[in-house]
């Protein structure tokens, strides 16, 4: 086999400097290994590539998988050493004043949200509505609700064990309920598009329950004597409510 040409040669140096070893440096360049660790020592006597110059190989990664706990003490680190620089201290710290400014809005942002979602749950809660459809309307269970109500209990915003006797509505469906709290206990609900349309039930689910088999009596009735059927009612599956 030749000895590569001038153009190889400058090529052949190129993948050497990338630490190719003499076997990968052969078959790319169709020589043998051996032809290419003699240009390889020419190269280092010439200066024009360290002496022993391989391919590293990879090593192994011994980092360790950290937290975001983890990750966000490292950082802290960091950034306490580097405030040690006088070069980086003033930047530094303009970053961390947007960053506390930042989480200071945020912080302001979360308690107006929160503070107004009491307020919201305090409005349904006064018209006596239950832990539980509190809690389906505001996307949190009953003990979440029971907790919030011991609360404003505490700061006086709601009367101590307050199960008012007022009526309240309740909207599934598109379908308006009207529960009204009886005094032995339980609740009388009833459907205002339905007029006459009422049940009853020893707990808030069941008179929900209970006053879809009253709906379907009515309809079915309706129907049987002709009566107008309210428009939201004609293809609605009550079961589905």
């Amino acid at each position: 086999m030749g000895r590569p040409s001038l153009i190889d040669t400058q090529e052949l140096l190129r993948k050497l400097k990338t630490g190719i070893s003499n076997a990968e440096a052969g078959r790319l360049f169709k020589v043998s290994a051996e032809a290419v660790r003699r240009r390889r020592v020419e190269f280092e006597q010439q200066g024009l590539l360290s002496k022993g110059l391989t391919a590293q190989k990879p090593q192994p990664n011994n980092i360790p998988e950290l937290t975001l706990d983890q990750l966000d003490e490292v950082a802290l680190r960091m950034y306490e050493q580097a405030l040690k620089v006088p070069s980086l201290e003033a930047e530094l710290k303009k970053y961390r004043n947007g960053y506390d400014n930042l989480m200071s809005m945020l912080k302001q942002y979360e308690d107006a949200e929160r503070k107004h979602k009491d307020r919201e749950l305090l409005k349904s809660l006064k018209p006596g509505m239950p832990n539980v459809e509190a809690g389906r309307k505001f996307g949190v269970s009953s003990e979440a609700i029971r907790k919030h109500r011991v609360v404003f209990e505490a700061k006086g915003l709601l009367p101590i064990g307050m199960v008012d006797m007022k009526a309240f509505q309740v909207i599934r469906g598109g379908i308006v309920f009207e529960l009204q709290p009886e005094p032995e206990g339980g609740y009388t609900v009833t459907v205002p598009s339905l007029p006459g349309c009422i049940s009853y039930g020893e707990s808030f689910e069941k008179a929900m329950e209970m006053i879809k088999d009253a709906m379907e009596g009515w309809l079915a009735v309706a129907k049987e004597e002709g009566m107008p059927i309210p428009e939201q009612f004609e293809s609605i599956e009550v079961a589905a409510i």
